[in-house]
């Protein structure tokens, strides 16, 4: 798992460059009605994707394509599958379940879909991709993973109240133990995107922690339980 020096260093510059932009934005554009939102949101996908290419070339040119971006499925793969039931699972129960509110209106439910997409790419090409491979290089599989997520919580500062970080924090850490067993990148964002997109069917959630909250992310422990790489991590 010796990854070549840039790796993370890359990957960071690229992820806080990210973040810069997008406080730009945001102070810019805040949203204070659905179409404000739907503006801002549609805008977002331009620094998305330019972050997702901008690893993609990074691994061409500098890591010697040490973080492939495709749908690798080891032999063992039925041991995946519980745990990606538990994920999708948990966010179904939540939305369709513990939802208090309205469906999203579908013209907005159809542009967060969309601005999903480049969402999960850069995501998963950089948290689960560059830093936690090169985090696991050097540190090994339980700082990576612990360090990798929590990461990847702070990096939804402004973006998700502190009060979602948590199960932010529980879904890094499961498609984090899923990468280490040898899960492709490809599959990983597929995942991730059926999740975020269970997001747009309610506007409205109950507390993080109220009784459901608590199921909620009771499952979620259990998906990094099954998740949790077992012998030597594969990246």
């Amino acid at each position: 798992m010796r990854a070549p020096l840039p790796i993370l260093r890359d990957t960071l510059l690229i992820v806080l460059g990210y973040m810069a932009v997008r406080y730009w934005i945001y102070g810019d554009l805040p949203a204070h009605t659905d179409a404000e939102w739907s503006r801002r949101d549609a805008l977002m996908c331009l620094p998305r994707l330019a972050a997702f290419l901008a690893l993609r070339e990074c691994n061409r040119r500098r890591w010697g394509n040490a973080v492939p971006f495709d749908f690798a499925f080891p032999a063992k793969g039925r041991g995946f599958l519980l745990p990606a039931l538990l994920l999708v699972g948990a966010e179904s129960l939540r939305t369709f379940v513990f939802g208090q509110g309205p469906a999203w209106p579908l013209g907005l439910a159809l542009i967060g879909l969309a601005a999903t997409l480049p969402v999960v790419l850069f995501e998963e090409y950089a948290f689960r991709g560059g830093i936690l491979h090169g985090l696991a290089s050097r540190f090994g599989f339980p700082i990576s993973l612990l360090g990798g997520s929590a990461l990847f919580a702070v990096f939804h500062l402004q973006a998700q109240p502190i009060s979602a970080w948590p199960a932010i924090f529980l879904f890094g850490l499961a498609w984090s133990g899923l990468r280490l067993r040898g899960l492709g990148l490809g599959w990983l964002a597929l995942l991730h995107f059926i999740v975020d997109g269970l997001y747009f069917a309610r506007l409205d959630f109950p507390p993080a922690f109220s009784g459901p909250g608590c199921l909620y992310h009771g499952l979620l422990l259990i998906a990094v339980s099954w998740a949790w790489p077992r012998g030597a991590a594969k990246l």
